[in-house]
């Protein structure tokens, strides 16, 4: 059940970002897609989200979830490292379709792509074994 959900708010957060950023609108955002034949994913090394295995693969989750999108909609993926700083300009150039990395979802990247509802949250917190803490 949870992978179903996941995979679900996945395909969520790529069709967002296709209707808020895709230059194309004479098609849909899956057309687009499918007819190229690729769906051209911006990402940055980012472990365990994205990385390198030792053949010089892209893996990690967002790069098998990406992969499996992909195969849902029966094409192909290309991942295209993108300079972070500029993930909002790639997508809105063309360059890439999506941007599918550990991405914080804020204000800047609302009003300039459609985003989806965040299909992982994480939090920075400080771990202490308990008799240290104790003495605080």
């Amino acid at each position: 059940m949870k992978k179903l959900l996941a995979m679900a708010m996945a395909i969520l957060m790529v069709f967002s970002c296709f209707a808020g950023c895709n230059a194309n609108t004479d098609q849909t955002d899956s057309e687009y897609v499918k007819d190229k034949g690729k769906l051209v994913v911006g990402i940055t090394d980012y472990a365990p989200m994205d990385y390198k295995d030792e053949n010089g693969e892209w893996t990690g989750f967002d790069a098998e979830f990406a992969r499996l999108f992909a195969a849902e909609l029966g094409v192909t993926v290309e991942f295209v490292e993108i300079d972070w700083d500029n993930k909002v300009f790639e997508v809105q150039s063309g360059a890439i379709d999506c941007v599918w990395n550990g991405m914080t979802i804020t204000a800047e990247i609302s009003e300039a792509c459609s985003v989806s509802d965040p299909y992982i949250n994480n939090s920075q917190v400080v771990i202490m074994k308990s008799d240290v803490v104790a003495n605080y």
